[in-house]
């Protein structure tokens, strides 16, 4: 987190969410099951950053077309709505080193479903998607396809369910599957 607030180390925030339970309503996968308690093997951030192993089928439809992340809980928050901070002028140019790679704003399954190795390895250079890894944005790309009603996507769906990962094919196959079903 970068900030020029004068925060006091240690001190507790008081509770302000009350009654409130936007984020517990909104949680597509009910990660988050009480307040203050998250349940993170059905967070959606986990599941497609920090797992490496497969996603649960039953959390699956729930992810939606979440690639990598999620900020569900957060988007609905009051606490977040209320008006930002004006940034001041950045004379080191820090955000512009830290700004989104166009091709990743809003990139297409397509587009993901088709990198190899050595594409996916160049365009992650110096980003937070390398948590991920090539394998883990893959199986969330094909999960996300699984969830998007393209039809389109279907050979490049059965080109993963044929290929030597069983990681990769098990959630292509269920991404056919699911789509096939439509």
């Amino acid at each position: 987190m970068l900030t020029d607030l004068d925060l006091e180390p240690g001190s507790r925030e008081p509770d302000h969410c009350g009654s409130c339970t936007a984020c517990l309503d909104a949680c597509p996968t009910g990660a988050l099951e009480t307040a203050y308690v998250l349940n993170a093997t059905r967070c959606i951030s986990y599941t497609t950053i920090e797992n490496r192993g497969p996603i649960a089928p039953e959390l699956r439809a729930a992810h939606g077309d979440n690639v990598f992340g999620c900020d569900i809980c957060q988007e609905v928050c009051p606490w977040n709505t209320r008006a930002l901070r004006e940034v001041p002028p950045d004379p080191h140019g820090l955000r512009t080193r830290i700004a989104p790679r166009p091709q990743w704003i809003r990139p297409t399954l397509e587009w993901i479903l088709g990198l190899t190795e050595d594409d996916w390895s160049r365009e992650t250079r110096g980003t937070a998607l390398r948590r991920s890894k090539y394998r883990g944005l893959l199986r969330n790309a094909l999960v996300a396809s699984g969830n998007a009603g393209e039809t389109s996507l279907l050979p490049l769906l059965e080109r993963h369910a044929a290929g030597a990962d069983p990681l990769l094919a098990e959630h292509a196959r269920w991404a056919i599957e699911r789509l096939q079903r439509r």
